[in-house]
């Protein structure tokens, strides 16, 4: 007689409590395994987060230092307005220096009717819409802002020997000993506008190619504009204008936050005021 083979009733399935067993021992796994990966991904998140941050806001403000240092002399001004900084100064492009005695085209310090003069320096590139400054000290009758040493450009081109330039209220007031000359294309304003209950809203702006006034702009309709940076929380500008023997120093300290990240940056910019 044949022995019976072993009958298994159970073969190929589970009962409910052993199903309940390992359901339960797997959740406990993943939970162990969980808090054990959470941690150092966090970790890791945050540290690229304000990595992010902080790189934001040292591209901004090197940004702002380079083009900082290209501001005419004595044209660094800051003023706050509805929460908000601006920082404003105009941009020069070229400089050189004016002939001096015949023979050739001179500057008439005596008049302030139209005329132009011949470059001693090398020949320079004058852009479409810019203007000249002669001697500013950003004071009250020798201020460019006021109109008292700058005048608009008549005729633009590269490789110019010549300047021609519109007439004035009044002469330029000061014929310097270096016989300087500058070139200004337009007044930047940087805008910053924090928001410290959500960050994402808070802003630097740069503008540009607004008209120049004698009262520091805190509206710019119709300027050209970009954006520098978002997600600023708090800023700080601050100039302290020197002397022209001595530099102006421009302070910058910005924070930029986002999702419980901050990144804080502090910045000062030596500004040359020798006419």
């Amino acid at each position: 007689m044949r022995p019976t083979p072993f009958r298994n009733d159970r073969a190929g399935g589970f009962t409910l409590v052993e199903l309940v067993m390992t359901m339960v021992i797997v959740a406990i796994l993943v939970a162990v395994t969980a808090l054990n990966v959470r941690q150092p991904v966090e970790g890791y998140l945050d540290a690229t987060r304000n990595a992010r941050l902080t790189d934001a806001a040292l591209t901004a403000t090197q940004f702002m230092r380079r083009e900082l240092k290209e501001a005419l002399p004595n044209s660094v001004r800051v003023t706050q307005s509805g929460g908000n900084t601006y920082l404003e100064f105009l941009h020069t492009v070229s400089a050189g220096r004016y002939r001096v005695g015949a023979p050739g085209n001179l500057i008439d310090f005596t008049s302030a009717a139209a005329g132009n003069f011949d470059v001693l320096t090398p020949a320079i590139t004058v852009p479409a819409g810019s203007y000249i400054v002669i001697y500013n000290l950003g004071v009250p009758g020798d201020d460019a802002y006021a109109g008292d040493n700058m005048r608009a450009v008549t005729a633009s081109g590269t490789s110019l020997t010549n300047i021609s330039y519109s007439a004035g209220s009044k002469p330029f007031p000061i014929d310097p000993s270096n016989h300087r000359f500058m070139i200004v294309d337009t007044p930047v304003t940087y805008a910053c506008s924090p928001d410290g209950s959500n960050p994402q809203l808070g802003t630097i702006t740069r503008y540009s190619k607004y008209p120049v006034s004698a009262v520091q702009p805190t509206s710019f309709t119709g300027a050209a504009s970009s954006l520098v940076v978002s997600g600023v929380s708090a800023c700080s500008m601050v100039y302290t204008p020197g002397s022209t023997q001595r530099e102006g120093l421009v302070s910058m300290g910005f924070t930029l936050s986002e999702g419980g990240g901050t990144a804080m940056l502090y910045s000062e910019v030596g500004i040359n005021n020798e006419p």
